[in-house]
């Protein structure tokens, strides 16, 4: 037989038949009190991740209304980096605190914060992925403007080279007659 004790045993049959023993799953019930609590705490994070959702969207907002420069694209991309990052915090905050509490309504929070909050970021993400290729295409631009710049300045280099051996040839052709 085995050298388990007879709650062991149990314990270990009850984890064969698939039945989870583990005290994270298990969900908490809160009481009355601690309810409007926690409906308080969630109501005044939530307040505040809005406003910081709304920053992050009139900062790409921003950003996608005007034609860019690459000092504007700079400028909008800090703009939607802090405010992100700012969102990001509380997120995550919210993301803490729903999990501690670990009631049905705190996961169901949780799950619905998840999604707004992944669609946030995959929005910035695509901003900064658009950001990223306007200043790739400037660079560009402005590496092939200091090309044609520097030929064309060779090109009138040597024109004007050729034009003051023709003027010196004329003028000794001039001067031998």
């Amino acid at each position: 037989m085995s050298n388990m004790d007879p709650l062991e045993q149990k314990n270990d049959q009850m984890s064969k038949d698939g039945l989870e023993l583990d005290k994270e799953t298990r969900l908490r019930t809160l009481t009355e009190k601690a309810q409007i609590e926690y409906d308080k705490t969630v109501t005044n994070y939530f307040s505040k991740l809005s406003i910081l959702k709304r920053n992050v969207d009139y900062e790409i907002g921003t950003y996608k209304s005007e034609d860019q420069t690459k000092e504007s694209i700079s400028v909008c991309q800090k703009r939607i980096e802090n405010s992100l990052d700012k969102y990001l915090n509380m997120a995550e905050e919210i993301s803490q605190y729903l999990k501690r509490k670990n009631t049905a309504d705190s996961l169901q929070e949780l799950e619905n914060h998840e999604s707004v909050y992944t669609n946030v970021e995959l929005s910035a993400d695509e901003v900064f992925r658009d950001m990223q290729r306007i200043q790739q295409r400037t660079k560009t631009k402005s590496v092939k403007s200091v090309r044609s710049n520097g030929r064309s300045s060779v090109a009138s280099s040597t024109t004007k080279m050729k034009a003051r051996a023709e003027a010196a040839k004329a003028s000794l052709e001039f001067a031998a007659k």
